[in-house]
Order: structure tokens, then sequence, then C-alpha cells
């Protein structure tokens, strides 16, 4: 009976697609269907968390994509905002036309997607 050394694991998958290095099985990531190495990787997932932008959804759409576009951005699903601002449209301090006032504001101000 052969042992199993881990060989098949140290040996290279590929080639990251960012960097040019050789990457073996324990250091792979794949984002996208392409394959990346852990340092690349890292720098991708800090530049998208850079770039993250405030914008109205256009897949978590109900009115006007504002309560998407939060939630997007929050990293929160939509139907949570969505459900607070209906909470605060209730809220005796707040008045009955603030909220309304704030989301269309916002539809207004908040780019596109």
């Amino acid at each position: 009976m052969k042992k199993d050394t881990g060989k098949a694991k140290k040996e290279t998958v590929g080639v990251c697609v960012r960097c040019g290095k050789s990457i073996r099985f324990d250091e792979a990531i794949i984002i996208d269907e392409k394959l990346y190495c852990k340092e690349c990787a890292e720098k991708i997932k800090m530049d998208e968390e850079k770039s993250k932008k405030l914008h109205k959804s256009v897949k978590n759409r109900m009115l006007g994509g504002v309560c998407g576009g939060l939630g997007e951005y929050f990293n929160i699903d939509p139907t949570i905002v969505r459900v607070i601002f209906a909470i605060l449209l209730f809220v005796p301090n707040l008045r009955f036309w603030f909220m309304p006032l704030i989301y269309l504001l916002l539809w207004i101000i908040m780019p596109e997607e």
C-alpha cells in the first residue's frame, strides 16, 4: 500500500492571471472563474472595497432602487433596508412626510449602477 505524501497538493495547479506566478493547490483562489494567487486575490479584494460607491441598484429594485443600492453598499439584505424605511415612516418624531422626502432626495441624487 502506498502512502499519500500530499505530493498532489504541493504540485502547481496553474498560473496566476495577474502576476504570472505558479500557484499550488493550497494557494489557488478563483475569482470570476479566473485563477489568482493569495496575494493578488487580497489586492483585488482591497481594490474592490476602495472602489465601492453608493448607487441605485438595478438588480434589487422595487421602486427607484434606493433601498437596494443602500443594501448593496452596506452589504446587507435590501429587504432589511426597506423594513427600516417602513418602520421609520411611522416614528412619531420624524413626521410622516420626512422619510418619503429622504427617499425622493436619494432617488434624485444617487447615480445609476
